[in-house]
């Protein structure tokens, strides 16, 4: 594919795009004709500055939305799997996949999203780090899609446990016995073990016997995180070794971070 900025210098020397002011910054390419060029933009941002009333007829193509332009100034940005069009002045029409066409008016936004919930998934990956948020936004999305696949389904609630672990407790553990009712097992230990370490939580480390003994059988369980806690202030170096023998604590994270921020590190 073909570097969208060499594209776009081909296209404004050829008459009448002399008409059309285009900034990219990204990856894509230019097709249609010199007086209805279309610009596929796959990742990045286009800018343009289209004449009214010469002729020309612009249009945008992104995985979620086609905006077709005939004069005004306006962006259009595709990053972490979805769109956003902002208009700089003049009237821009944003028709996002699958939904009725709405029209911008000067110093407006509109975000398209996408409609499937894989695609969804792998903006809230994308995003989780940066954005939990908006991650927060996509998974909520992508758990109302009825033909989602179970797997992407349950990918999303594996997800949705991840980043609502430390804000949402509760609605993890919704979240955690949701996935382990739809029987899939690419996250099952995980799981089982945030719901296992949620209830001793809850009981103030109460079964903290049975604790003892799954960390003891696997001391790089994600159960230490749990143990962790319950000893901290008791045995503050006995909780540092038992959280640096974590590798991977997944949906625990933020839990394994805040406890370590409580030992001074």
């Amino acid at each position: 594919m073909a570097a969208l900025a060499a594209a776009a210098a081909v296209f404004a020397l050829a008459p009448p795009l002399d008409d059309v002011q285009m900034s990219i910054e990204g990856a894509g390419q230019v097709r249609g004709t010199r007086h209805a060029p279309v610009i596929e933009l796959s990742d990045g941002r286009f800018s343009a500055e289209v004449a009214p009333n010469r002729g020309t007829r612009l249009q945008v193509h992104t995985e979620e939305a086609t905006v077709p332009v005939i004069g005004t100034g306006f962006s259009v940005e595709r990053v972490h799997f979805a769109t956003e069009v902002a208009v700089r002045h003049g009237i821009v029409e944003v028709r996002c996949a699958g939904k009725a066409p709405v029209r911008l008016l000067a110093g407006q936004t509109q975000r398209c999203l996408p409609e499937g919930a894989a695609t969804l998934l792998r903006r809230v990956v994308s995003l989780a780090a940066e954005d939990p948020d908006a991650a927060l936004e996509a998974v909520d999305i992508g758990l109302r899609d009825e033909d989602a696949a179970v797997a992407v389904r349950a990918e999303l609630m594996a997800q949705d446990v991840r980043l609502r672990a430390s804000r949402d407790p509760a609605e993890a553990m919704r979240a955690a016995r949701a996935y382990l009712e739809t029987g899939q097992v690419a996250r099952r230990a995980e799981m089982s073990a945030f719901v296992a370490g949620q209830r001793y939580a809850q009981e103030e480390c109460g079964a903290l016997g049975a604790l003892e003994a799954a960390v003891a059988e696997d001391p790089g369980s994600v159960l230490a995180v749990a143990l962790a806690g319950c000893v901290i202030d008791e045995d503050p170096e006995r909780a540092r070794a038992l959280l640096d023998g974590v590798s991977e604590p997944g949906a625990w994270r933020a839990v394994r971070d805040a406890l370590r921020e409580r030992l001074g590190r």
